[in-house]
This record gives C-alpha cells, sequence and structure tokens, in this order.
C-alpha cells in the first residue's frame, strides 16, 4: 500500500512547510506527497518551491475552499493510484507525531471507511485534543470523546468513531471511488462530517488509529476570523438537515435557529462576526451553498435579528412544543 499526503496552502507557506516535513520525519517520501496551493497572494507558492523543491506543488486558479482544494489534490493523485493505495489529507497547520505503520494497518481494513489520528495539542503535547467522537442523532449535537469512553470503545488499536475530524483524515482510493471525496458545496468546515456520514450510509466504519498521532493548534473559536462563523452555522443546518430523519429535524431545525440568533445575541459588540452569524443562519434558510455571498436580510432578517435574544427564547420553546407533538417512531433517533 502506497499512502499519499494533500496539503493545502493558503497563504501560510511557513505551516505548510513544517507540516510536510513533519510527514517527511516519519518516512513519508517527497514523491508521496502533493501541496496545492490554493491562490495564495502572499507568494507562497514561490516560497514552497524554494523551501520544498523536491515536492510536487500544484496552484488552483482560485481560492477553492477546503473541500474542492482538497478534492483537487486528490484527483491528481488518483490518476496514478492503485486501488488498495490511500490518500490522507492533512491540515497545513498539523505535524505528524509517529505512527504511520499504525494508520496502514488501520486502512489494510476492508471494514474501515475513515481514519483519524489521535490529535494532540501542539503547544501542550500532553494534552489530548480529539479521540474519537459521535453523533447524538436524536439532538443534533456532537459528543467527543473523554479517556474513558475512547477506552471502552477501543480494540485492536482502534477506536470506533463515527466521527472522524479534517486535521487529518485518511482513506484508501476503493473508498473514494465508491463513497467520493469532500461535498464541495460546502465549501469549508463540516466537509469532514459530511464524508463522515456517507461512510456510515454506505456500511463503513470510521476508526481513530491510536498509535497514529498528530499534533494541531486546535484554535479556539474566540480567535477564529469572521467568516468562520458564516461557514459553520450555514454548514451547520446543511450537515443535520442532510442526515437527520425527517421527524426529529422538523424541531431539531428550531433549535439550530434558536442558537444562531443567540450567537448573533452574543456577538452583538462585534459587528463581523455578528454579521457572519446572521448571514449564515439567513444563507442557510434560504439554501444557499458555496463561497460566502453578501445577503441582504430582507424581512425575515429584520423579524429574527431585531431582537434575537427574545426570537431565540420564542423559537426554542416553539421547538419544544414541535417535539412534543412529534410522534416517537421506530429509528427517530438515528441518520436517515
Amino acid at each position: 500500500m502506497n499512502i499519499y499526503c494533500v496539503v493545502l496552502n493558503w497563504n501560510d507557506w511557513a505551516s505548510t512547510a513544517l507540516c510536510v516535513k513533519s510527514l517527511f520525519d516519519n518516512g513519508v517520501a517527497p514523491e508521496h506527497v502533493l501541496i496545492v496551493d490554493n491562490a495564495s497572494t502572499d507568494g507562497s507558492a514561490a516560497c514552497l518551491r524554494r523551501e520544498l523543491p523536491e515536492v510536487p506543488l500544484v496552484v488552483s486558479p482560485k481560492n477553492l475552499g477546503f473541500a474542492a482544494g482538497m478534492n483537487f489534490g486528490a484527483r491528481l493523485i488518483l490518476e496514478k493510484c492503485a486501488a488498495d493505495d490511500a490518500i490522507i489529507f492533512v491540515n497545513n497547520d498539523a505535524l505528524i507525531v509517529g505512527g504511520m505503520a499504525a494508520l496502514e494497518a488501520a486502512l489494510a481494513r476492508k471494514d474501515v471507511g475513515l481514519v483519524s489520528p489521535v490529535i494532540l495539542h501542539k503547544e501542550r503535547p500532553e494534552d489530548v485534543h480529539f479521540q474519537g467522537s459521535d453523533y447524538d442523532w436524536s439532538r443534533a449535537e456532537i459528543v467527543f470523546y473523554d479517556n474513558e469512553t475512547a477506552e471502552r470503545r477501543k480494540s485492536d488499536g482502534l477506536i470506533d468513531s463515527p466521527r472522524v475530524v479534517g486535521a487529518a483524515v485518511a482513506v484508501r482510493v476503493d473508498f473514494i471511488r465508491k463513497v467520493g471525496l469532500f461535498d464541495e458545496s460546502l465549501f469549508m468546515y463540516y466537509e469532514d462530517d459530511d464524508l463522515s456520514a456517507r461512510s456510515l450510509r454506505a456500511g463503513y466504519r470510521n476508526v481513530v488509529a491510536s498509535g497514529f498521532r498528530i499534533a494541531h493548534t486546535g484554535k479556539s473559536s474566540e480567535d477564529a476570523p469572521p467568516h468562520y462563523y458564516f461557514y459553520m452555522k450555514r454548514n451547520e443546518f446543511y450537515f443535520w438537515g442532510r442526515y437527520m430523519t425527517p421527524g426529529r429535524w422538523r424541531w431539531c431545525r428550531l433549535k439550530i435557529l434558536s442558537e444562531g440568533c443567540m450567537n448573533a445575541y452574543q456577538w452583538r459588540a462585534d459587528p463581523e462576526r455578528g454579521k457572519a452569524v446572521r448571514e449564515g443562519v439567513l444563507s442557510a434558510l434560504a439554501r444557499k451553498t458555496g463561497f460566502r455571498e453578501e445577503i441582504r436580510p430582507g424581512l425575515m432578517g429584520a423579524v429574527l435579528f431585531v431582537n434575537p435574544r427574545m426570537t431565540a427564547w420564542c423559537v426554542k420553546t416553539l421547538g419544544k412544543i414541535i417535539k412534543k407533538l412529534t410522534p416517537a417512531t421506530p429509528g427517530a433517533g438515528g441518520m436517515r
């Protein structure tokens, strides 16, 4: 099995260089790495060619976002891959700590779809940032594993983890040809959740290979730029609406809308972030996807956000009423 790596760069060539060098330190050959520069404006491509002349690099025609940028690189790699080869998609701000053999062993299991590493905090490597997670399909919530849960769900070095994260995720080529790549309509964020759900639907199990480890910055959402809030809120609607059973989604949609209104209220002192949340909600309600576009609030925006805290309470209360009126049906707590 050959393991190829796609690393996506956007205006951060120094982090990308460190990431690629960590792959080298763990036995990955330069010709098995592909850097995709996502139309950077800071001269990244020239810097990376100078710093890593032995590594293939392609420049996308425009900023494609995370999902399409990774897919752009993957399609080039797929042209030369065998069915039992694999691709690992790595965030450029991640560092491979070790365990490539554990990753390869996990990928060799035909029942396994997606493989993630244990993620350590880059500044505090003794802190585990991620060791598995699952979906609560009855409440539209993500459940992160603590040490006890991870141990309970581990066997043969693999932690059953229905949800994996995109900081580093590996797949076999035969999986890609059956299930597909990242959903490009999301642009960025929740594309790892969407692929996790499609993997489960296709009958695979997703896992964390406990011996495979990376270090990642684990940035707080408090430090995130405004576009983070837009895509996270918009794509939250998209993901849960696509995979929840209709009865559950009927009231969980109102729960997420209520949370969005409250987020907008909480960011009222930060105009850019507050605007990003509002536009994320309105974009989801208008069923818009892809790159963020300016949205005029219109009547709906005025109604929802004239007093977002009050709206949040009203919508949440309505959601509770609908939940009580929704009849329990077999499988209502799971994926559809």
